[in-house]
């Protein structure tokens, strides 16, 4: 993983700059958050039991001693051990300690946690308090979507009505989810069909397996996965600068005096242009008008589209992440020795990369800003081809 303390300057610099659009400096304060906190991981599943102890498999404590019924917990990060409890009637009380048996007595119906593991500098962990009951599952999950980055489905075997409670389960849970499958078995359950399209991968942790084994296989996969969802994270933030016109900083600007270079100090597309002949024009010239048919008309369809209706968002994504990867199909035919086509090729990756990440997201913010996509690839095109004898 690469760039993260960059982004982070460059997110900074962004959210600072005078004049900076408020749509973007939304999405830079998003994104400034979610690369600075832990990862949060909520721990699910209808055996309560059984997810209460893959959270302190995967925290290495016990967290609630001589308890036999849980409240909903959260668990993260702190320099010494702290509690902060709200009791059924909206009162909290706050100790320097971890919950114990005089706390649980009151009947809390939230603990908000924090302990000096290291475990916790790069994770933190939700486990909401939830019976068995799908209308109960269903209540969690929906109150838990905003609050989660990775889902953690804990089962034995995963059975039809787990599998309808999860199928209705909303669709932020599991845009990054793992089934985690404990038991005598451990293995993948029979018959998952459509629910299993719902998880990234499934883990089986077998009995025979040791406890701590269990628990370091787990944390090793989602370290895995953190690392992979904080690239995302940094590909998301700089494709997000690139829209924002950032001017670059004083190290960044001085590397680009040289005219041959972009931004980034690397051979650009200004240098390359200038070396291209006609025949890497008649290569590239075709995307670029399928590219203007694909572009054409979208303004004016976020322009028509009904203020109060969200129905418009998943075509406008679904026809632009379609269109990125039409380019994406394009550029495989182009020759590996042009220095336009690889830069070309590389730019029009990061855009189908974003395309996929916003249609994933949903929403109108992530249709507006696929749009906006599109028109930057088509300047892209404009600017890397505007020479005597192209037509774009």
């Amino acid at each position: 993983m690469t760039g993260v303390e960059e982004t982070l300057q460059d997110l900074e610099r962004a959210l600072n700059a005078p004049g900076l659009m408020p749509r973007y400096a939304d999405g830079c304060a998003r994104l400034l958050k979610q690369l600075r906190r832990p990862v949060r991981i909520g721990v699910f599943g209808v055996d309560a039991h059984r997810r209460e102890s893959l959270l302190e498999a995967l925290i290495g404590m016990e967290l609630l001693p001589d308890s036999e019924i849980w409240p909903t917990v959260e668990i993260g990060y702190g320099a010494e051990a702290s509690t902060h409890a709200t009791l059924p009637d909206g009162s909290k009380l706050t100790a320097r300690a971890l919950p114990d048996a005089v706390l649980l007595a009151q009947g809390p119906v939230l603990l908000q946690v924090s302990a000096p593991l290291d475990t916790l500098k790069q994770m933190s962990f939700l486990c909401p308090a939830a019976g068995p009951a799908a209308a109960e599952q269903r209540t969690a999950l929906a109150w838990a979507a905003s609050r989660t980055d990775i889902s953690l489905w804990c089962t034995g075997q995963f059975g039809p009505s787990e599998q309808a409670i999860w199928t209705q389960a909303p669709a932020q849970l599991k845009n990054h989810a793992y089934l985690i499958v404990a038991g005598r078995s451990a293995k993948m359950p029979d018959g998952l069909g459509q629910a299993g399209q719902g998880f990234d991968d499934v883990i089986a942790l077998s009995e025979s397996m040791q406890a701590p084994d269990r628990a370091e296989t787990l944390r090793t996969r989602l370290k895995a996965h953190i690392d992979a969802a904080r690239q995302e994270d940094v590909d998301a933030a700089r494709m997000l600068l690139h829209r924002c016109a950032l001017p670059p900083a004083p190290e960044v600007a001085a590397r680009a005096s040289d005219p041959s270079r972009d931004s980034d100090g690397y051979p650009g597309v200004a240098g390359m242009t200038a070396a291209a002949s006609d025949a890497d024009l008649a290569v590239l010239s075709e995307p670029c008008l399928y590219l203007k048919r694909r572009a054409r008309n979208l303004a004016e369809t976020l322009d028509w589209a009904d203020e109060t209706e969200d129905d418009w968002a998943p075509d406008v994504l679904t026809h632009c992440n379609e269109t990125a990867q039409g380019l994406l199909d394009r550029t495989f035919v182009w020759p590996e020795d042009n220095p336009l086509a690889v830069g070309m090729r590389d730019m029009i990756s990061e855009a189908a990369e974003m395309a996929v990440l916003l249609q994933v997201e949903g929403g109108r913010a992530q249709a507006e800003d696929a749009a906006v996509l599109l028109c930057q690839l088509r300047t892209e095109f404009e600017s890397g081809l505007a020479r005597p004898g192209a037509v774009c």
